[in-house]
């Protein structure tokens, strides 16, 4: 007619990258005053089971929607991999439901939407950096493909399985996962500027901040973690087995027993710690080769990597501890950190063996290095 076309039962036959050539039923609708076409296709074979689209064409550009049900992860991996080198070297299983929509204006990004609810949903990536498994939740993302590099913002909540992103490890099987990511840029998916995220589990774990990981390129380097963290009242044991443990394996405190509270905030510059100013709520400490334990820490440790400007004391109390099988009684101590250093700021008693040891003075330089040097005047009051 004058006024356009239309066609409700159409049939239309198309190869789609990754799911092959196909033909299959929708509508069609062509409005001639202002250009605008519209194509509606049911039932399209994509990964594994059925998808619908709503594609609207116009002069601004084109608009599409989508979903589907029970869609296999590792056919949508194959079929993005068809548009985008984001996801070469990825490997994934399980399947998901998936709904949102993409537009592609004449001017301006690509902007893509969509949900997922993920059952039982697994991926990988072939250097071993990214690793998740039997996860079950939903995930939320907003794309925005730019010229010359992308920004998305993405939301998940899993109440199953786990994951492993270089060099964090968390496991979400007993206490639900919520982390939100907000202006995340990348230009080659090798690099990526976390503007803010926040990562919640449970009462476990309550941290923020911002965030810049670099993949290595190398199957054998390490991620590199550059990071401004707030932890908010967060579980020592949380922290230590699915972070610190990793960085501190082969050390004297590479497999402690921990529990208690913590919060403060800590910097990281490519892995390394560079500041912490931290709160501890009776926490425990126990090496599992016996060698030592700490029992009912509390207080705050103030330690810079640099040598700009002075931290506050530090200031520790404990319940009861034990050194190589030896029970030491509680105690309180004011020190002064700052890279390798530590001094003692007052006199320290520790009560031992129905007497005492006192350090009146203690001061360390370049503590763990060959280059070590201290001074200890000590005196042991009088022991059963």
């Amino acid at each position: 007619t004058t006024h356009g076309a239309a066609c409700n039962d159409a049939t239309f036959t198309a190869t789609i990258p990754g799911a092959g050539r196909q033909s299959m039923p929708g509508t069609f609708s062509w409005d001639k005053p202002t250009g605008n076409a519209k194509i509606e296709l049911h039932n399209v074979a994509i990964a594994g089971s059925r998808m619908r689209f709503s594609i609207l064409a116009s002069d601004s550009g084109i608009e599409t929607h989508y979903s589907g049900r029970a869609l296999k992860l590792e056919g949508l991996l194959l079929l993005a991999g068809e548009f985008t080198d984001a996801v070469a070297g990825y490997s994934g299983s399980g399947q998901t439901d998936l709904s949102g929509w993409l537009r592609a204006p004449a001017d301006g990004p690509i902007r893509v939407v969509a949900t997922a609810d993920l059952d039982g949903a697994s991926l990988a990536n072939d250097a071993g950096t990214i690793a998740a498994a039997d996860i079950t939740g939903r995930l939320e993302v907003d794309i925005a493909v730019h010229p010359d590099s992308t920004s998305f913002d993405l939301t998940i909540d899993t109440k199953q399985g786990e994951a492993y992103v270089e060099p964090v490890y968390g496991n979400f099987s007993e206490h639900a996962l919520h982390l939100q990511a907000s202006d995340v840029r990348t230009n080659d998916f090798a690099v990526f500027e976390v503007g803010q995220f926040e990562l919640r589990q449970a009462t476990l774990l309550d941290v923020g901040g911002s965030a810049r990981l670099a993949f290595p390129e190398e199957a054998d380097a390490p991620t590199s973690l550059t990071a401004d963290v707030t932890l908010r009242d967060s579980s020592v044991a949380t922290l230590y087995t699915s972070l610190v443990q990793v960085q501190l394996a082969g050390t004297i405190l590479g497999a402690l027993d921990t529990d208690g509270r913590i919060s403060g905030t800590v910097q990281i510059a490519d892995n390394e710690l560079r500041s912490a100013l931290l709160q501890l709520d009776n926490v425990i400490l126990d090496d599992q080769g016996g060698r030592f334990a700490v029992y009912g820490l509390g207080g705050v440790v103030d330690w810079r990597a640099d040598q700009m400007g002075t931290p506050a004391a530090s200031r520790m109390s404990w319940e009861s501890g034990t050194a190589y099988g030896l029970i030491i009684g509680g105690g309180d101590v004011q020190l002064q950190l700052g890279n390798n250093d530590i001094e003692l700021l007052q006199p320290l008693r520790l009560p031992t063996m129905g007497g005492a040891l006192r350090i009146n003075q203690l001061a360390l330089h370049d503590f763990g290095s060959d280059e070590a040097t201290g001074r200890l005047d000590a005196e042991l009051e009088p022991v059963q």
